[in-house]
């Protein structure tokens, strides 16, 4: 089976954003309790949400700047470099998933394990 890593972004500036970041979390344990020690959440300097709260169940990094959603994502490709997993999945601070989603995610790395001329692919169809 292929290995992917896992990671969440977040930046929380005001309530609202904290409040949707609880939900994503809460909806995480319920849709995905097998990230539990395998999703990093990389922190943008967050001012209305504690990220070392999390710190018990996810592998946490906190910037003291907000370094953007893109240079996260970089900073944590990089530190996988000495050991890159097969597939990455990013989850933004505001994606909610349905029940097997994350079962649906390996199947994607099965189909791009079979089909190496297809580069990437997604979970829904956005209209």
């Amino acid at each position: 089976m292929s290995s992917v890593a896992f990671l969440l972004v977040t930046c929380c500036l005001d309530k609202s954003r904290s409040d949707i970041l609880e939900q994503v979390l809460e909806n995480l344990s319920e849709h995905a309790p097998q990230l539990v020690n395998e999703l990093t959440v990389f922190d943008n300097a967050s001012t209305t949400f504690d990220p070392r709260s999390l710190v018990s169940t996810y592998n946490v990094v906190v910037s003291d700047r907000n370094v953007g959603y893109w240079s996260a994502i970089d900073w944590w490709l990089d530190s996988m470099r000495q050991s890159p997993p097969d597939y990455v999945y990013v989850i933004e601070s505001d994606m909610m998933h349905f029940p097997n989603s994350f079962h649906r995610v390996f199947d994607c790395c099965d189909y791009l394990d079979r089909n190496p001329d297809v580069g990437s692919v997604r979970l829904h169809e956005y209209s």
